[in-house]
């Protein structure tokens, strides 16, 4: 029974030490469509590209897939990215100088630049009649 035990923990050890890292393109990805919405869920005339943001996570999907990650599992069998993804989040909000309570005209400025620069972020955004 102990040694079952043993053994169950040493796999369950062996497939977590199995995860590989997220690749940059899954990372970004995430960091941009999760940013995307903070921003569009800010801004009342910014609004979430859902045509691109649905293509561009087919795309990625399907590059996962060719890469042998598991898409059919909540880890996709990847080390956990929300380090490296906070990270980036961090950078964004240095890059527009955007501060906790931030005033609601500078996050909108914010996604306006993003959309102006073409950026992965940008991308995700587009302008909504009011």
């Amino acid at each position: 029974m102990i040694r079952t035990a043993i053994i169950c923990v040493m796999l369950s050890t062996a497939v977590q030490a199995a995860d590989r890292p997220a690749p940059d393109y899954f990372v970004d990805a995430v960091m941009a469509t999760t940013t995307a919405k903070q921003l569009a869920l800010a801004c009342a005339d910014i609004s979430i590209n859902l045509p691109v943001v649905s293509a561009e996570s087919g795309i990625v999907m399907d590059r996962l897939k060719a890469d042998g990650f598991d898409t059919a599992t909540d880890t996709l069998g990847m080390a956990d990215p929300s380090g490296q993804i906070a990270a980036m989040q961090l950078a964004f909000l240095d890059k527009h100088n955007l501060q906790e309570g931030a005033a609601h005209t500078d996050v909108c400025a914010a996604a306006r630049v993003e959309m102006a620069e073409g950026s992965q972020i940008g991308t995700y955004l587009m302008e909504v009649a009011q």
